[in-house]
């Protein structure tokens, strides 16, 4: 088979990775330090966390199902089932037999496409290798054999060579960073568990055969320019697995270092991103997603709230959705540390923006202790696989659903929006602001509203008509109807399609129909802004 046939066949059938992994990967180069909060990176030597009981609910969740079909519910529910069943001591002989009666893997490893049909093995092989390290040292859980057939049959990966191309494209194709993250973990724990138990050869010595330094640079490289599947629904979930699993098993200090500052990175920017726990950026992978209208989906949602929720001063339920991950992240020794804790539960004002690198999109938020505006960003290409989303004002009235929000976009359909027309308290958009139902205006003059949020000490001004929609927040809550009429009065001199004046009287200029390579915003009281957002840093936190 030629290259170029094998390339347009990748290009057509691989839905879930596309075109845009052919080639070399363009990330931002790095980003600014002094922006992250201080003291949130503090390492220590983590022990098996006894922050939950064996009955803990999402536990028993998952030990009451029965043992299932291996070539059916093997991606996902065993492992699962059996780490729980263990945990909880029920079923022990059970499982045991049923790992000893799998003669081989239910299918193979990496990225499941046309000539890989059986592909994905390595979403097993994760869950099992956590499996296999958590009941290292209980016979009486998991026995002696079991935990030999265990490592040497069902878990594939070992040696020292990464697997960074998807299985049978001829090298062409980038495997993609989930599928990457799993099988190297399983293949340094592996390393890890034979050189323990008798092979002290070079080759599963993950010091001397040179894994432990790939690794070390490779979780490197994320730290510093970011995932390239940023926010990927729902495949950040299987990236963060693994890198609870590795965190949690690894022998190396080092290696658990990376691991820590990566995952205490993802929560920071979560945190900058969501109130209340709520989220809805833009994001990379599975366009068909488009259309989910809910604030719950992001794997890691369902996996801060279980951390939360085992300390009964946050007051956070577990979340009844994405138990697969809440269940990994209950049973790793990661744990958000108070300070971060604090900052996904109590939002400070911040204006900050996310970069993602070129053909990209970039996440824009701006938020204070009640607020959250989301920029919805920007789909580059169709073979970027970015959905982009309207850009939305969270409240803190804790409505779970787009449609019970004040959001804006701009006209037509997803591909063609640039939804990246965020500032400081203020949004636009070239189509009319949508009000959610809950919500009437308070004063309503020629197409300005004014609104009172529940229980909010801020007020929301909407300008809005065919081809403008304008959005306004302000602390300023007394004397709406003054406020309304200075809002009129100062932009009655300008165009309103172009430029607004604020509740603060700051001058913002932006370009409605801009680029898809451009920020919608121009200036700010005629000071020029970068707009340029696929050379943004990975993080900038403006003032």
């Amino acid at each position: 088979m030629s290259r170029s046939f094998l390339f347009l066949l990748l290009s057509f059938t691989l839905s879930s990775c596309g075109t845009y992994y052919f080639g070399k990967n363009k990330l931002v180069a790095k980003f600014n330090y002094d922006t992250i909060p201080p003291a949130v990176y503090s390492f220590e030597k983590y022990n098996t966390p006894n922050d939950y009981t064996s009955d803990h609910t999402l536990i028993s969740h998952w030990a009451d199902q029965s043992l299932p079909e291996w070539s059916i519910e093997g991606k996902v529910s065993a492992a699962r089932i059996m780490i729980a069943k263990l945990l909880q001591g029920r079923d022990v002989k059970a499982v045991n037999d049923y790992i000893l009666s799998k003669k081989k893997p239910w299918g193979k490893s990496g990225t499941d496409w046309a000539l890989n049909p059986n592909g994905d093995y390595d979403f097993t092989e994760t869950t099992l290798c956590h499996l296999l390290w958590m009941f290292n040292d209980k016979p009486e859980l998991l026995f002696p054999e079991t935990k030999k057939h265990l490592a040497t049959i069902l878990l594939i990966h070992s040696g020292n060579k990464p697997e960074l191309k998807a299985p049978r494209s001829l090298k062409i194709m980038s495997e993609t960073e989930n599928h990457i993250f799993m099988s190297e973990t399983c293949r340094y724990l592996k390393n890890q568990w034979l050189h323990e138990n008798g092979d002290t050869s070079k080759h599963y010595d993950n010091k001397r055969n040179g894994l432990e330094k790939w690794l070390l640079n490779h979780l490197e490289e994320k730290f510093r320019s970011g995932f390239f599947e940023f926010n990927a629904q729902p495949y950040s979930g299987y990236t963060l697995s693994p890198l609870l699993t590795l965190f949690t098993f690894a022998k190396s200090d080092e290696i658990k270092k990376q691991c820590d500052k990566l995952l205490t990175r993802m929560v920071i920017e979560y945190s900058y991103s969501a109130l209340d726990l709520r989220r809805y950026p833009p994001f990379r992978r599975r366009l068909e997603r488009e259309k989910v209208k809910t604030f719950d989906e992001d794997p890691l949602t369902g996996m801060l709230k279980i951390w939360l929720s085992l300390n009964p001063e946050n007051k956070v339920a577990q979340g009844e959705k994405l138990k697969h991950f809440a269940f990994m992240a209950l049973i790793s020794n990661y744990r958000p540390n108070n300070e971060l804790a604090k900052m996904l539960l109590n939002k400070e004002e911040c204006f900050i923006s996310l970069g993602h690198g070129v053909k990209s999109s970039p996440e824009i938020y701006s938020g204070g202790k009640n607020y959250l505006l989301s920029a919805g960003g920007v789909q580059p290409a169709k073979i970027s696989q970015i959905v982009a989303h309207p850009t939305v004002l969270f409240l803190n009235d804790n409505v779970q659903s787009l449609d019970s929000c004040f959001y804006l976009c701009d006209k037509g359909k997803m591909h063609k929006w640039n939804n990246t027309g965020v500032y400081k308290n203020f949004a636009c958009a070239n189509q009319p602001v949508h009000i959610p139902p809950q919500y009437k205006a308070i004063i309503e003059k020629e197409n300005w509203k004014f609104f009172k949020p529940y229980n909010n000490n801020l007020s929301v001004i909407v300008y809005s008509e065919g081809k403008i929609g304008l959005l306004f927040i302000t602390e300023k809550t007394d004397a709406p109807e003054k406020l309304i009429d200075d809002m009129i009065l100062k932009n009655s001199k300008v165009n309103l399609s172009e430029l607004a004046i604020t509740t603060e009287n700051d001058s913002i200029a932006y370009q409605l129909n801009a680029p898809k390579t451009k920020w919608v915003m121009k200036s700010i009281n005629s000071k020029p802004l970068d707009r340029k957002f696929n050379h943004w840093k990975k993080i900038t936190q403006y003032h």
